[in-house]
């Protein structure tokens, strides 16, 4: 996670620029950013000795656009931050800057050549062409763009615009279908990335997934597969040279994990105790901790959870990410004691270089000190840590509505209306900040204001109903009766019909575990029946989905691996993308000797990466 942090500092530390297409007006540069001054004069060195400065900075680079060769462009000097800004008016065309500071990080920069900004201006036209899914113009500028690449100083097997040109190529043609042009251009340019970064760099892996898609469309689905291990490996392992098998293993066994979860049977312990032994032996990203422990929260797996959460602290203890991750798990538990005391914790955690985002991050931190020191009823040290959350972070929306909130509940209604005006005022789109100004206006009498604040809440959130009951209260106080009461009736009807859904969904559920029980107990049929009613009694997408897994889950443990199958398509069918549900289609298509279970293998794995990149994000 420390490159993803760093990466941030250094987005906000540059912000606003825009990497896009170069103009007269505009200048070009590339950015090296380390966090280490040793790294940052070794790079330096290799620099004037005649390595490719863009080369360098995608190897080593934690700043923005490193995959790119941390190329930006500005169209005002005075939009960077003022080391930055120095550092690139005193240089020429080619020319690279010394070592210097920014922040906690150490930095240099290279001023762009014309050939260099005329390379990027094609290679981005052909970017936002791919974006508009202008392929056939994409195809055509990336050509180009190749072309041009293959001219600059140096062997064209070299130069990394070669391979950035030939992937925009390749990918130009597989998303018109032509994989047969596409494939063997992907393999050149995966091969010149492996070559320019190594085989285990993450910066291959835009190439990885172009080439594993085009084997998907082309229904190779076997080396589709392979191609996406190696996408897991690369991307989840916790440094280049750990071993390949271990990180796809370990998410393997957590994928059993994760499908027997809701049976709490002999298979789940198994299925943990292997997943566990292999966690304690392969070395992990920071991040992926938070990840995996947030997945077997979903599935109500709470002690698990904390046990990996717990390891990842012994492997970085000096991590806040670690810290605040376990801390989200402790409040999702209702564990607030404990939840107060990881985040106090962690707040004390060295964070990011940037001391801009490490400000803000410790803002978003006190303000969770706050609402669990609500949860616990101690309202001073409350007050007290959601003044410093905004202190630190003057825009913490949730730090202005808790604040607010909590003057509301101590009676202090004149400092909640100021609080809910303030914030009503800078988040504009904040319906719950009016909602809370209109509450407020109404314990102070001032009727027609908390009218007009109701309204405003509502416009914003159609479905928010406390806010029709303050507007149906605030009309009758002001003596307009007749708009009151019809107010009072929409919040009555809005009430019913969502305890009418809550009492349908909690039918549903009781459906659900009278059935897991049931397949604990050996009645597997009984199970299945119940399981066939609540899915046809109009559950929601959510539960559904839950209902669908679990009735296939079950049909698989019973042995009925078609009816399992026919299930579990059925998710794919009404577009249920959980990379689990392939998981599993797969294991009961090859069980059936269906050689469909290859293509979903394949999407598995890159469903998989993909659920994690979201997790993480």
């Amino acid at each position: 996670m420390k490159r993803v942090i760093l990466w941030l500092s250094a987005a906000v530390a540059l912000a606003p620029f825009v990497s896009g297409v170069p103009q007269t007006d505009r200048q070009g540069a590339n950015l090296i950013l380390v966090s280490k001054e040793p790294e940052a004069a070794e790079i330096r060195n290799r620099v004037r000795s005649g390595e490719s400065f863009e080369l360098l900075a995608m190897r080593h680079s934690i700043g923005p656009s490193a995959e790119e060769g941390g190329y930006f462009v500005t169209t005002r000097a005075e939009d960077l931050r003022q080391e930055l800004e120095r550092a690139l008016a005193r240089l020429k065309p080619g020319e690279v800057s010394p070592v210097e500071k920014l922040g906690r990080m150490f930095f240099m920069l290279r001023r762009s050549t014309p050939d260099d900004d005329r390379w990027r201006s094609q290679y981005h036209a052909g970017q936002q062409a791919l974006q508009e899914r202008r392929y056939a113009e994409a195809a055509l500028v990336f050509s180009t763009a190749a072309e041009d690449a293959a001219k600059f100083k140096g062997p064209p097997i070299e130069d990394q615009r070669v391979a950035l040109s030939l992937q925009g190529l390749s990918r130009s043609y597989r998303l018109q279908g032509d994989y047969e042009r596409a494939e063997p251009i992907a393999r050149q340019s995966m091969t010149l990335f492996e070559k320019l970064l190594g085989p285990e760099h993450p910066g291959i892996l835009p190439s990885l997934e172009n080439l594993a898609a085009i084997e998907q469309g082309r229904a190779e689905f076997a080396e589709a597969e392979q191609h996406y291990r190696k996408i897991l490996s690369t991307r989840w392992k916790a440094a280049p040279g750990s071993p390949d098998r271990d990180i796809v293993d370990l998410l393997e066994k957590l994928s059993a994990v994760l499908t027997d979860a809701y049976f709490r049977d002999s298979e789940l312990e198994n299925a943990f105790r292997e997943f566990d032994q292999a966690l304690t032996q392969t070395p992990l990203r920071e991040d992926l901790y938070a990840g995996i422990a947030q997945g077997l929260f979903r599935v109500e797996l709470v002690a698990e959870a904390e046990t990996v959460m717990q390891r990842g602290i012994r492997r970085f203890p000096s991590s806040r990410e670690i810290r605040y991750a376990l801390a989200k798990i402790y409040v999702q538990a209702s564990k607030y004691e404990a939840a107060l005391g990881a985040f106090e914790a962690s707040v004390r955690m060295d964070g990011p270089a940037d001391p801009a985002v490490d400000r803000q991050q410790r803002g978003v931190i006190q303000e969770r000190i706050a609402s669990m020191n609500v949860l616990l009823v101690r309202f001073d040290a409350a007050a007290a840590a959601y003044k410093t959350a905004l202190e630190l972070s003057p825009d913490n929306l949730k730090a202005s509505l808790g604040l607010a909130d909590l003057y509301f509940r101590r009676g202090m209604m004149n400092e909640a209306m100021e609080e809910y005006t303030r914030t009503a005022t800078t988040h504009r789109d904040s319906a719950a900040a009016h909602h809370g100004l209109a509450d407020a206006f109404l314990h102070l009498g001032r009727f027609s204001e908390s009218v007009a604040a109701a309204h405003q809440a509502i416009e914003l959130d159609p479905k928010e109903r406390a806010s029709r009951y303050i507007l149906g209260l605030a009309l009758l106080r002001a003596g307009r009766t007749e708009q009151g009461q019809t107010a009072l009736q929409d919040y009555e009807r809005l009430e019913a019909e969502a305890q009418a859904d809550q009492k349908h969904q909690r039918t549903l559920l009781e459906l659900d575990r009278n059935a897991a029980i049931k397949m604990a107990g050996k009645q597997g049929e009984e199970a299945i029946g119940l399981w066939r009613e609540a899915l046809s009694s109009r559950p929601g997408a959510a539960l559904e989905t839950r209902l669908l897994m679990n009735l296939g889950v079950a049909q698989a443990k019973l042995g009925r691996h078609r009816d399992a199958a026919e299930t579990f398509q059925t998710m794919i069918d009404r577009g249920i993308i959980d990379f689990l549900v392939h998981r599993n289609l797969a294991i009961q298509y090859e069980l059936l000797g269906d050689s469909r279970y290859l293509q979903h293998r394949a999407s598995y794995l890159q469903k998989y990466d993909a659920a994690l990149k979201v997790i993480l994000n």
